[in-house]
């Protein structure tokens, strides 16, 4: 595995993921396959989302601040769990190489909620290039 190369100045993108990551829960009762079409469908919305951003690629670690615009609130760790296709999506052989610890930090996950949300959910993921040891 290879570092990550030195940067002059750290890069940040804003990605807005038009989707309901509730859909991903753990807690929810699915078959397998249903499960898997849910991960599918939001990884591939997030490398959309990374493709119309013009297919940035960090030239360093990143740290993902995410934020959920839902009609209601989810407790922490379910979030947490919900965002993890998304996150592949983004950050498998797109924005960065993998998902590991050597190119993925994870930031925080906010949520705010209201009824403007409630018909139309998104994520908003901020990545940052970190400057680490630079």
């Amino acid at each position: 595995m290879t570092n990550p190369p030195p940067i002059a100045k750290p890069q940040s993108w804003i990605f807005t993921i038009p989707i309901d990551v509730a859909e991903a829960s753990p807690n929810r009762n699915l078959h397998h396959m249903a499960r898997a079409r849910i991960a599918r469908v939001h990884r591939e919305a997030a490398w959309l989302c990374w493709h119309k951003a013009g297919r940035p690629v960090a030239r360093c670690r990143v740290r993902l601040d995410v934020t959920l615009y839902r009609g209601r609130t989810m407790d922490e760790f379910n979030a947490l769990a919900c965002v993890k296709h998304v996150i592949d999506g983004l950050c498998v052989k797109a924005l960065t190489p993998d998902d590991s610890p050597t190119w993925v930090a994870h930031g925080t996950i906010t949520q705010q909620t209201g009824p403007d949300y409630h018909r139309a959910p998104v994520v908003v993921i901020t990545a940052t290039e970190l400057m680490e040891g630079r």
